[in-house]
């Protein structure tokens, strides 16, 4: 039956949590921003299988990468292997990792990465919507980032990119260097192992399934992560997608 439940606009967070759930489904019932003039038709948020990896997925793939990495040795694998546990562990749009064709400044800068042992992040000084944020990430991440800086990317000066061309080390890596990666690494490993192939939102949507299926549903924290303006965006996007996964953990464990 079609959710009923009406939620407004530009709410607050603290108002978000306010918010009802649907009468026939029991979850957060979060509409999609309608544009004018397209009716007052509500949906249910979620994405498809062929957007993300399941966290079992995701965990092969990154420990494939990580082994590939070692065999060949070589530049090139290791800063694959560290672009997927960048965007893997962080939620980070590709964007905001290399440069792009609609936004050649906005890529990952040497100066961004703050590697202290005791409070390890990544800066994004302008993400999308040129929202900046700060996404506090692992020590094991930090180490594994300070190690990749000091041996691939010596006098590199604060203002080069963390992920370079391979020509110039001054350079940022382009999205569409890192898209035939993507296809490569899909033929690789195989998209039937994957389950889908490999694009560049892949990464960041399954990370934040994996972070909600962790942290019960905390849509508000993930909205902070990922950069988004509302958290009713980050609902919208995510709500149906982890009840479904929730109930296969549950079913497997039983």
């Amino acid at each position: 039956p079609a959710c009923n439940t009406v939620a407004g606009q530009g709410q607050t967070l603290a108002e978000l949590a306010q918010w009802p759930t649907c009468a026939s489904c029991g979850t957060a019932n979060v509409p999609r921003t309608r544009k004018p003039g397209t009716g007052s038709k509500r949906h249910h948020g979620g994405l498809t299988r062929k957007k993300y990896l399941d966290p079992d997925t995701l965990r092969a793939f990154r420990q494939w990468m990580a082994a590939r990495a070692k065999e060949r040795n070589d530049r090139r694998a290791y800063t694959d292997w560290i672009i997927v546990e960048i965007l893997s562990r962080t939620g980070l749009r590709a964007g905001e990792l290399v440069s792009t064709q609609e936004h050649p400044d906005r890529y990952l800068r040497i100066a961004d990465l703050v590697l202290t042992e005791a409070d390890p992040s990544i800066e994004v000084k302008v993400g999308k919507g040129r929202v900046s944020r700060v996404v506090r990430i692992s020590t094991s991440l930090a180490k594994l980032l300070a190690w990749y800086v000091a041996e691939y990317r010596k006098g590199a000066g604060p203002d080069d990119p963390v992920i370079c061309s391979e020509r110039c080390s001054t350079v940022p890596a382009q999205y569409r260097s890192f898209d035939v990666k993507l296809k490569t690494w899909t033929r690789q490993y195989g998209a039937d192992k994957l389950g889908l192939t490999l694009r560049g939102h892949v990464f960041r949507h399954s990370f934040a399934v994996d972070f909600l299926l962790k942290n019960n549903n905390d849509y508000v924290a993930l909205a902070e992560i990922l950069g988004h303006s509302d958290a009713s965006v980050t609902m919208t996007v995510y709500c149906h997608t982890t009840d479904g996964r929730a109930r296969q953990m549950a079913e497997r464990m039983q």
